[in-house]
Protein backbone atom coordinates (compact mmCIF):
# COMPACT_ATOMS: atom_id res chain seq x y z
CA UNK A 1 0.00 0.00 0.00
CA UNK A 2 1.19 2.96 -0.94
CA UNK A 3 1.87 6.03 2.39
CA UNK A 4 0.63 8.58 0.57
CA UNK A 5 -2.63 6.84 -0.59
CA UNK A 6 -5.41 8.41 2.70
CA UNK A 7 -7.07 5.75 4.33
CA UNK A 8 -10.47 6.69 4.77
CA UNK A 9 -12.26 4.79 7.59
CA UNK A 10 -16.53 5.35 7.98
CA UNK A 11 -17.70 6.11 11.97
CA UNK A 12 -17.96 7.88 14.99
CA UNK A 13 -15.05 9.17 16.87
CA UNK A 14 -15.30 8.86 20.59
CA UNK A 15 -16.45 12.32 21.10
CA UNK A 16 -19.41 12.13 19.04
CA UNK A 17 -20.60 8.86 21.10
CA UNK A 18 -20.06 10.83 23.88
CA UNK A 19 -21.84 13.95 22.75
CA UNK A 20 -24.89 11.66 21.23
CA UNK A 21 -25.24 9.61 24.82
CA UNK A 22 -25.33 12.98 26.98
CA UNK A 23 -28.10 14.21 24.33
CA UNK A 24 -29.99 10.63 24.78
CA UNK A 25 -29.69 10.85 28.78
CA UNK A 26 -30.93 14.59 28.96
CA UNK A 27 -33.88 14.06 26.34
CA UNK A 28 -35.09 10.33 27.02
CA UNK A 29 -36.19 11.40 30.80
CA UNK A 30 -38.41 14.39 29.09
CA UNK A 31 -39.72 12.79 26.64
CA UNK A 32 -40.73 9.96 28.89
CA UNK A 33 -42.36 12.57 31.62
CA UNK A 34 -44.30 14.33 29.03
CA UNK A 35 -45.53 10.85 27.99
CA UNK A 36 -46.37 9.40 31.52
CA UNK A 37 -48.53 13.44 31.89
CA UNK A 38 -50.69 12.86 28.68
CA UNK A 39 -51.45 9.23 29.95
CA UNK A 40 -52.19 10.74 33.32
CA UNK A 41 -55.01 13.53 32.10
CA UNK A 42 -56.33 11.26 29.79
CA UNK A 43 -57.03 8.98 33.03
CA UNK A 44 -58.54 12.15 34.60
CA UNK A 45 -60.58 13.26 31.39
CA UNK A 46 -61.84 9.47 30.86
CA UNK A 47 -63.13 9.29 35.05
CA UNK A 48 -64.67 12.64 34.55
CA UNK A 49 -66.23 11.64 31.84
CA UNK A 50 -67.90 8.39 33.45
CA UNK A 51 -68.82 10.40 36.32
CA UNK A 52 -70.91 12.92 34.22
CA UNK A 53 -72.20 9.98 32.71
CA UNK A 54 -73.31 8.11 35.64
CA UNK A 55 -74.75 11.49 36.96
CA UNK A 56 -76.28 12.40 34.47
CA UNK A 57 -78.56 9.29 34.14
CA UNK A 58 -79.76 9.62 38.03
CA UNK A 59 -80.37 13.30 37.54
CA UNK A 60 -82.64 12.77 34.08
CA UNK A 61 -84.01 10.19 35.78
CA UNK A 62 -85.09 12.28 38.82
CA UNK A 63 -86.13 15.36 36.70
CA UNK A 64 -89.11 12.39 34.78
CA UNK A 65 -90.89 12.05 38.49
CA UNK A 66 -93.47 14.60 38.98
CA UNK A 67 -92.71 17.72 41.00
CA UNK A 68 -94.56 16.56 44.07
CA UNK A 69 -96.49 13.78 45.88
CA UNK A 70 -99.41 15.92 45.52
CA UNK A 71 -100.52 17.77 42.25
CA UNK A 72 -100.88 21.38 43.29
CA UNK A 73 -100.13 23.51 46.20
CA UNK A 74 -99.74 23.25 49.20
CA UNK A 75 -96.69 20.72 48.68
CA UNK A 76 -96.05 17.96 50.91
CA UNK A 77 -93.62 18.88 54.08
CA UNK A 78 -91.97 15.67 53.69
CA UNK A 79 -88.65 14.97 51.66
CA UNK A 80 -87.34 11.34 50.90
CA UNK A 81 -89.21 7.82 50.01
CA UNK A 82 -92.88 8.41 51.20
CA UNK A 83 -93.75 5.55 53.28
CA UNK A 84 -93.21 1.62 51.76
CA UNK A 85 -91.88 3.47 48.84
CA UNK A 86 -88.78 1.71 47.22
CA UNK A 87 -86.18 3.04 44.88
CA UNK A 88 -88.23 0.96 41.70
CA UNK A 89 -91.48 2.85 43.44
CA UNK A 90 -90.29 6.23 43.63
CA UNK A 91 -92.82 8.73 41.64
CA UNK A 92 -91.96 12.03 42.37
CA UNK A 93 -88.72 14.20 42.99
CA UNK A 94 -88.43 14.67 46.36
CA UNK A 95 -88.55 10.66 46.65
CA UNK A 96 -84.81 10.47 45.64
CA UNK A 97 -83.88 12.86 48.44
CA UNK A 98 -81.56 11.09 50.36
CA UNK A 99 -80.52 8.18 48.19
CA UNK A 100 -76.38 6.83 47.81
CA UNK A 101 -76.05 3.94 46.20
CA UNK A 102 -73.15 1.90 44.35
CA UNK A 103 -74.03 1.56 40.66
CA UNK A 104 -73.96 -1.83 39.47
CA UNK A 105 -71.19 -2.62 36.84
CA UNK A 106 -69.22 0.69 37.52
CA UNK A 107 -67.18 -0.72 40.96
CA UNK A 108 -65.90 2.19 42.87
CA UNK A 109 -68.13 4.79 41.69
CA UNK A 110 -71.06 5.80 43.98
CA UNK A 111 -73.42 8.51 43.42
CA UNK A 112 -76.19 10.52 45.91
CA UNK A 113 -78.90 12.64 45.64
CA UNK A 114 -80.04 15.66 47.85
CA UNK A 115 -83.56 17.34 47.07
CA UNK A 116 -84.66 20.43 48.60
CA UNK A 117 -86.86 23.29 48.59
CA UNK A 118 -85.57 26.62 47.71
CA UNK A 119 -86.70 30.00 48.35
CA UNK A 120 -87.56 32.19 45.18
CA UNK A 121 -84.77 34.08 43.71
CA UNK A 122 -82.32 32.32 46.07
CA UNK A 123 -81.21 28.96 44.48
CA UNK A 124 -78.56 28.30 46.73
CA UNK A 125 -80.98 29.13 49.75
CA UNK A 126 -82.51 26.37 51.53
CA UNK A 127 -86.13 26.96 52.73
CA UNK A 128 -87.60 25.84 55.81
CA UNK A 129 -91.16 25.53 54.60
CA UNK A 130 -92.85 23.76 50.99
CA UNK A 131 -92.18 26.36 47.78
CA UNK A 132 -92.70 26.23 43.85
CA UNK A 133 -89.19 25.25 43.63
CA UNK A 134 -86.84 21.89 44.16
CA UNK A 135 -83.31 22.65 44.13
CA UNK A 136 -81.64 18.60 42.75
CA UNK A 137 -77.71 17.57 43.47
CA UNK A 138 -76.46 14.70 42.10
CA UNK A 139 -73.20 13.86 42.85
CA UNK A 140 -70.84 11.25 41.79
CA UNK A 141 -67.71 9.97 43.44
CA UNK A 142 -64.92 7.37 42.15
CA UNK A 143 -62.34 5.94 44.60
CA UNK A 144 -60.00 7.50 42.08
CA UNK A 145 -61.28 11.14 41.30
CA UNK A 146 -62.93 13.87 42.68
CA UNK A 147 -66.26 14.49 43.30
CA UNK A 148 -68.64 15.55 40.40
CA UNK A 149 -71.92 17.14 41.70
CA UNK A 150 -75.01 18.31 39.07
CA UNK A 151 -77.04 20.64 40.47
CA UNK A 152 -80.80 21.50 38.71
CA UNK A 153 -83.99 23.48 39.73
CA UNK A 154 -87.47 22.14 39.38
CA UNK A 155 -90.50 24.30 39.60
CA UNK A 156 -94.00 22.75 40.75
CA UNK A 157 -95.50 26.38 38.66
CA UNK A 158 -98.22 25.80 35.84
Amino acid sequence: MNPMTKIHKKGFTLIELIISVVLLGVTIPLITTAIIEGVRRNVDITINTQETLLGQSLFEEIRSRRFDEVVTPPWSNLLGPDGGETRSTFDDIDDYHGLSESIAGWSGYTRTASIRYVPPGDWNGTSISPTSYKRISVTVQSTTGLPMTLVGLMTGRQ
